[in-house]
């Protein structure tokens, strides 16, 4: 087994996006707890050469009052979201590109117990020119039409 004293100051590994305004893919969701609510958090990579790779996460309530988020990120993957109850499965959106802007927001304390900037996605934008997709819909509760986003299980989550 190879062993090595390695010097890593000033190296990076992939890592988070820091302030900016990036292209970007949603590369997973996942559902987490809220305190009333489930949430989403959506993790965005970066495709900008400088920062390819490095990822941001922005995160939506499942909250009837907070739906205008998932709305939001989901016109800007190139959906069209139905003015009314539809079935979102958000596995039909991983690899969609768009526009992400993060800042920073606070600070954490390192296991060194320094402290260190945190970043997360702030807004979710769609892609303007010719990398913007073609739309796509999303349909209704129960309506299924060829070509758009199709009901995989019960255990969709609505909102």
């Amino acid at each position: 087994m190879p062993v090595a004293d390695i010097d890593f100051t000033g190296t990076d590994g992939v890592g988070r996006l820091s302030d900016g305004h990036y292209h970007a893919r949603l590369e997973k969701v996942e559902a987490k707890d809220g305190r009333e609510w489930p949430l989403w958090v959506w993790t965005f990579a970066s495709m900008e050469p400088e920062t390819a790779g490095r990822q941001g996460q922005y995160t939506t309530s499942l909250s009837p009052k907070a739906a205008v988020f998932v709305r939001r990120v989901i016109e800007a993957l190139g959906a069209e979201v139905p003015a009314s109850m539809a079935r979102i499965n958000t596995d039909h959106y991983l690899g969609r590109e768009c526009t992400i802007l993060v800042a920073q927001d606070g600070t954490y304390e390192g296991k060194d117990g320094n402290q260190y900037p945190n970043y997360k996605v702030q807004s979710v934008f769609p892609l303007v020119g010719e990398q913007a997709p073609a739309p796509m819909s999303v349909p209704a509760a129960g309506v299924s039409d060829r070509g758009a986003v199709q009901f995989t299980s019960d255990s969709d989550i609505p909102f």
